[in-house]
């Protein structure tokens, strides 16, 4: 009886061992043969990306830019699967190219009036950064005497504004006698 069960238990660990070499074999030689290990790309010109990816058996596809402060353009700030997952040979990763700094165009603001202004700004994307009040003889209430950046190409979306609130008014007493 002592003999049966010590040849059930080689038998049965035979069997655990022979089906762990066959899964084994199967994950490695099938099934992740198939599979290639997605590389880190953020921060890559698109050519070396493709290079890369062509070398692991995997193909780019560019799905469009965007602006982006540190990533200059042409590189590439991201991509839809994250670097060290498997993806099936012959798939490709989707990334977005860096369109380098966002540059906005500022308008012609002086002699507008406020609100005028803040919608002509909002319509381009612009913020109003400082807003400064003075009375001035040379403008009407509401209207902008100067703004800072001056018209142009520029990569912040902050304009300042210095607004008029009109001449001082000037009262005169007379004294009575």
């Amino acid at each position: 009886m002592f003999k049966n069960a010590l040849r059930l238990t080689v038998y049965f660990a035979g069997f655990i061992i022979a089906g762990a070499l066959v899964a084994f074999l199967f994950f490695k030689l099938i099934h992740f043969s198939g599979t290639a290990e997605v590389p880190a790309l953020i921060g890559k010109s698109v050519p070396d990306a493709t290079m890369l990816l062509k070398d692991s058996g995997l193909s780019l596809e560019v799905q469009g830019g965007d602006y982006h402060v540190n990533i200059p353009q042409g590189f590439i700030i991201s991509q839809d699967i994250r670097h060290g997952e498997r993806i099936q040979k012959g798939g490709s990763v989707k990334v977005y190219i860096s369109k380098g700094k966002a540059t906005f165009v500022v308008p012609y603001l002086e002699g507008m009036d406020v609100e005028d202004v803040k919608l002509t700004l909002s319509n381009a994307g612009l913020e109003i950064g400082k807003t400064t009040w003075v009375h001035s003889d040379m403008q009407e209430k509401n209207r902008i005497i100067a703004q800072r950046p001056l018209q142009g190409y520029y990569d912040s979306n902050k304009v300042n504004l210095l607004v008029s609130l009109g001449p001082y008014e000037v009262s005169y007493k007379c004294p009575s006698f």
